[in-house]
């Protein structure tokens, strides 16, 4: 079977070959080394493209301050934290900023637990809320950027029905501070 295949296409070359005869097949080879050529010089223009790309996100990167400065000692990490009498308004920037981007707390729980190192208190609350998904989006955001000694524990987001807009979600938030001066 095979060697029907080749000899059929042997004698496709060889008529093709008469019909265009030698100017015809030079023309041929001609045009398949432009199109060759073509490719090659689009497939370098390419790599020319990403390559000052990534050379202009390299310098970007370089220019950008890091965002997180690093922490010489363990002193020095205590030192940048607040003081533990910081925690209330911590608590009220939390309940104001909930109702500034329209999410309802309905009640909260309150836990200071100390830590191992007896230095750093761990302030947690326990908030459940209501609200549209952007407003608690846009408050926890906003709690987390004003407070740079916050985290965010847990987050659970419900429904009570697919197409509605309001959910209820259960966040713990924690906050840590130091205990001595």
């Amino acid at each position: 079977m095979k060697r029907i295949h080749q000899g059929l296409a042997k004698a496709w070359l060889s008529y093709a070959l008469l019909c265009l005869g030698r100017s015809g097949v030079a023309g041929v080879v001609l045009l398949a080394g432009c199109v060759i050529l073509m490719a090659v010089q689009a497939l370098r223009s390419d790599a020319d493209r990403l390559e000052q790309r990534i050379a202009a996100l390299r310098a970007e990167l370089q220019r950008t301050p890091a965002a997180v400065k690093p922490v010489a000692t363990a002193q020095s990490f205590l030192a940048e934290l607040p003081q533990a009498e910081q925690v209330p308004q911590f608590i009220e920037g939390v309940h104001r900023g909930a109702a500034q981007s329209g999410v309802q707390i309905e009640r909260a729980e309150y836990r200071t637990p100390v830590l191992s190192s007896g230095q750093v208190l761990r302030s947690q609350m326990v908030v459940p809320v209501t609200g549209n998904y952007p407003g608690i989006a846009r408050w926890l955001g906003e709690v987390l950027s004003a407070n740079p000694s916050a985290a965010i524990d847990e987050i659970s987001l419900q429904r009570d029905v697919p197409t509605s807009e309001q959910l209820h979600a259960r966040i713990v938030l924690s906050h840590y501070s130091r205990s001595a001066p």
